[in-house]
């Protein structure tokens, strides 16, 4: 073979890769081949060349999306990764727990500027491989000649200590990340001292970007959150976004929490609190000192798996008719809420012409087709502005989705587009009255989730026959495995 049908090959192999929309997932094993094929060259020149004039010219993204790779599969993923000019968002994520995946991954970063990069690797791997990483970083210098671009959102699950937290320190005070706007630090080894260490850099103009901080799933307890609020009130960061997920927070935490909600110059108007030991009277703090407090901007609240109880269910009532709260989202899974507990909440707030929600999560929240009624009035009165509720995980059975159909979707007033009936003991029984409704004029559905319910396949057909009729809102519904 000549040089120029050898070289000519090589280029037409390239053909073989799946884009969408200037993206490419390693979950495609079409996709990895191309790559490997190119590594397997070996040739500088020719993948410079691929890289220009091919497909590759326009991959912007490259996500493995958890999939497995071989250590000659990393090798060849970063070896044609340093001549993609387009590439500004790598995701390269390992379950594996071994180390050699970022080994490769660290020369590609001296070498590439990205606007978006995402590492997680499992949590066995060796501390030395976060702070190699980190340095990559630091001394990246990206050769390419293209329009260089900054690093706007850093994600990184790599076993990092409250020793690696000095690392990313240094990197961000050295003006790396002077464009950083999303910081996702979720899953690592950090305590309430390596958050002593980033509220130095929070409070530094090197960071005035960053609106959106993950710190789910390390253990930094209320002292970590208290230094954490305590920097933004005091520093330069304005926050649009916390997430305290997992984080062994009780309800002292929210103290630090209100404080930093009711300053004049806080910004935070989403945070996520799941599965930390807040309980009720938590709920009664966070209700009091902050989401009643005209100064508060929070519109989006999580507080799944967070110990609640019926004892918390009137303080959200008189937060829901108080005109100063500004919450639209609002997330109670995994919660013992129960049916009389969502009675009070409905009948005391949620029909009220001051309360603001148009998301409403009820999921694992021990209800049954007992509270639907009570649910309906909401839907239908005239102030309530839900758009999605979503009600999976609970024994709501036939009987509630028959109320549901009878006394809302089928009603003018009833404002929901997105259901979610995952795991609620579903059976054939009504997927008649629910076909009928989705073909009703007034059903505004465009979401409807069925997953893991009890359907035969006939039930299954009857549904996806509505779902092509012209008169359904609704596409693509759910019914596997949740």
């Amino acid at each position: 073979m000549s040089g120029s049908d050898y070289h000519d090959c090589i280029m037409a192999f390239t053909k073989g890769l799946t884009l969408n929309e200037s993206s490419i997932t390693l979950k495609n094993y079409g996709n990895l081949l191309v790559l490997k094929c190119l590594r397997e060259v070996d040739d500088e020149y020719i993948i410079k060349k691929a890289c220009e004039t091919t497909d590759l010219k326009l991959l912007a993204r490259l996500h493995s999306s958890h999939t497995f790779l071989s250590a000659t599969d990393w090798e060849a993923v970063t070896f044609v990764c340093k001549h993609l000019n387009s590439l500004v968002d790598l995701e390269l994520t390992d379950s594996s727990r071994n180390a050699y995946p970022f080994m490769s991954v660290g020369k590609l970063l001296e070498q590439k500027c990205l606007e978006r990069l995402v590492l997680a690797t499992g949590k066995s791997t060796s501390i030395e491989l976060a702070k190699e990483v980190l340095d990559a970083m630091m001394k990246s210098n990206c050769p390419l000649n293209h329009e260089h671009v900054k690093l706007r959102h850093l994600c990184l699950t790599i076993c990092m200590t409250d020793e690696c937290v000095s690392y990313l320190c240094t990197f961000i005070k050295n003006g790396h990340a002077s464009h950083l706007q999303v910081l996702k630090l979720s899953d690592n080894g950090i305590t309430s001292n390596g958050v002593s260490q980033l509220c130095e850099v929070l409070n530094d103009v090197c960071c005035r970007e960053l609106t959106s901080l993950n710190l789910n799933g390390n253990d930094i307890g209320n002292e970590g959150v208290r230094m954490l609020c305590h920097a933004l009130i005091e520093g330069h960061c304005k926050l649009k976004e916390l997430f305290l997920d997992t984080c062994s927070l009780t309800a002292g935490s929210l103290h630090h929490l209100c404080e930093v909600l009711c300053d004049e110059h806080c910004k935070l108007t989403a945070i996520s609190l799941k599965n930390n030991n807040i309980g009720d009277e938590g709920i009664r703090i966070l209700c009091a000192d902050a989401l009643r407090k005209q100064q508060c901007e929070l519109t989006i609240l999580d507080l799944d798996s967070c110990s609640l109880t019926a004892n918390c269910m009137h303080a959200f009532c008189d937060v829901f008719q108080d005109k100063h709260c500004k919450l639209t989202n609002l997330s109670l899974s995994d919660n013992d809420i129960g049916d009389e507990c969502l009675r009070i909440l409905c009948t005391g707030s949620l029909r009220g012409e001051q309360c603001k929600l148009t998301r409403l999560n009820l999921s694992f929240c021990s209800l049954t087709a007992n509270c639907i009624l009570e649910v309906c009035k909401v839907l239908v009165d005239e102030y309530c502005k839900l758009s999605e509720l979503l009600l999976s995980a609970n024994a709501i059975g036939d009987d509630g989705v028959r109320m549901l159909c009878t006394n809302a979707l089928k009603e003018e007033e009833c404002k929901l587009t997105a259901l979610s009936l995952d795991y609620c003991d579903l059976t054939d029984k009504c997927v008649p009255l629910l076909c009928e409704t989705l073909q009703h004029g007034n059903c505004k559905l465009t979401e409807l989730a069925l997953a893991s319910n009890e359907f035969t396949e006939e039930g299954k057909n009857l549904l996806c026959n509505v779902e092509r009729n012209e008169c359904c809102k609704a596409r693509g519904f759910r019914f596997g495995e949740w």
